[in-house]
This record gives C-alpha cells, sequence and structure tokens, in this order.
C-alpha cells in the first residue's frame, strides 16, 4: 500500500517564510517538495529534541538560492504542525 502521507497545516504560511529566508522562488517547490516527502510521510525519522518534544529537520544551503534552514515540527498520525523556521545565518 501506498505510504500515508500527513498533512502539512501550515503549508501555505511555511512557503511565505521560507521566501522571506531568502529560498529563491525558482527553487521554493523544489525545497517544499523534499520536505513533504521527509515530514508529510515519514516524521518519526528524524531527530526530536527532547524539550520541547519538537522534531526539525534542515534544508541545507545551496547558494545563492537556498539558504540554510532549520524547520521545527510537530505531528500526529494525520497532521504535521509548523512551530517554527530558523534561518541558520542568524544564530551564527
Amino acid at each position: 500500500s501506498p505510504p500515508k502521507i500527513r498533512e502539512i497545516i501550515e503549508y501555505d504560511a511555511l512557503k511565505g517564510k521560507l521566501r522571506r529566508c531568502g529560498v529563491s522562488a525558482r527553487k521554493l517547490d523544489d525545497v517544499m517538495e523534499g520536505l513533504v516527502v521527509s515530514i508529510a510521510i515519514r516524521p518519526e525519522a528524524l531527530q526530536k529534541e527532547e524539550k520541547s518534544g519538537w522534531s526539525r529537520i534542515m534544508v541545507r544551503e545551496f547558494s545563492p538560492e537556498i539558504p540554510a534552514i532549520r524547520i521545527w515540527f510537530t505531528f500526529d498520525s494525520e497532521k504535521v504542525h509548523i512551530e517554527r523556521v530558523d534561518l541558520l545565518a542568524e544564530f551564527l
């Protein structure tokens, strides 16, 4: 049977946050497609932070069109909720 795909609740808001972080319009769909495959199908495979219970995924930098980004999220059996999007250059 095909894998279950959870709904990313804040999908459009996430696209907007990625654009504001500097992801180029040309690469935005590619980044979103990768995120859907990673966090909507197998979120339990990603690292979870003990204290908050949030899971995270990193978007690798591919300059100049994709900056390094960390996305924090929570999930249940049906949905993925985006909790926070961090531009990693802000933390260096």
